[in-house]
């Protein structure tokens, strides 16, 4: 098979068709390897960090996601959220509608999730849990949603979204937790402002470098 490989850099977006119709969304510092045209039994695609897919349904050629050979996430026709970031030591699958399945490469063990579940396989263990998958897929219309998100997390996702260096001068800020919700056309200032109204730090921003500084 002849394939094509996309990478999304910090601060961008891209959306795709695949062959089958499958439609696909990805995040920033993403990428996906994928063939020209699918094989007579299988629709086998790669990814690294996140994606959205529309699956379209196909009972004869099953769906299959390859999450940087730790995890096997295989469909037959369905939506759903991969965050699978590098960095991270979580892998989460998100499911919207449909049905799928998750393998962990590792151990040989498998979950299936219905709507409104979420798997998180971190090491050797898979965890499935009820959410509102709505939270977990804001970002494919510019929205970034965070619950209970430490500062160091928020920041991850700031950085890639605006291609950002982030500097702390407190190692003790990354813990702290905040709620809250903001869109991806605000400027960066506009955002790290939000965040200093509800929050005991202050940001300096110099160019693309934020320093995270304890509010004195």
């Amino acid at each position: 098979l002849a394939y094509n490989k996309v990478n999304v850099p910090r601060g961008g977006e891209y959306q795709l068709t695949l062959s089958d119709g499958s439609k696909v969304q990805l995040n920033s510092m993403s990428s996906i390897r994928f063939p020209v045209q699918f094989a007579q039994d299988c629709r086998l695609v790669e990814l690294e960090g996140e994606a959205y897919f529309e699956v379209e349904h196909d009972t004869l050629r099953p769906f299959r996601v390859d999450v940087h050979d730790d995890a096997i996430i295989e469909v037959l026709g369905t939506e759903f959220n991969i965050n699978a970031y590098p960095e991270n030591d979580e892998i989460f699958t998100t499911l919207v509608r449909g049905k799928v399945r998750v393998d962990d490469l590792q151990t040989d063990s498998t979950v299936v999730l219905l709507p409104n579940q979420q798997a998180v396989l971190v090491g050797t263990r898979i965890d499935v849990k009820e959410v509102n998958p709505e939270d977990y897929i804001t970002w494919i219309n510019g929205r970034f949603y965070f619950e209970k998100m430490t500062l160091e997390e928020i920041l991850i996702q700031l950085e890639r979204w605006y291609d950002l260096q982030v500097f702390w001068t407190d190692e003790e800020l990354k813990s702290y937790e905040f709620t809250g919700a903001v869109w991806r056309d605000n400027t960066i200032r506009q955002t790290l402002d939000m965040i200093e109204k509800t929050t005991d730090v202050r940001f300096t921003v110099s160019g693309r470098t934020v320093t995270v500084n304890a509010l004195l």
